[in-house]
């Protein structure tokens, strides 16, 4: 139903966590991939890129997450 894209930074920081954790990641994705409507955000979109991922560990992580985020979609573009 939607395609997904998964970037390579985002496919190392999964390979990087244990089994449960990459688990739930693909869990989630086959979900948004196959469900027409799982938040009203995508109830329209026909296509998902997974930029990069993180742990938090403080608010400051946000920050970091969301311009490191933005540097890999800049070039993804």
């Amino acid at each position: 139903m939607r395609e997904i894209l998964i970037t390579p930074e985002c496919l190392e920081f999964i390979d990087n966590q244990n089994d449960r954790i990459s688990t739930k990641f693909y869990q989630i994705i086959e979900v948004i991939g196959e469900v027409k409507i799982v938040h009203s955000d995508f109830a329209e979109c026909t296509k998902v890129v997974c930029l990069n991922g993180f742990q938090k560990k403080s608010t400051k992580d946000y920050v970091k997450a969301v311009k490191k985020a933005e540097k890999i979609l800049n070039d993804y573009l």
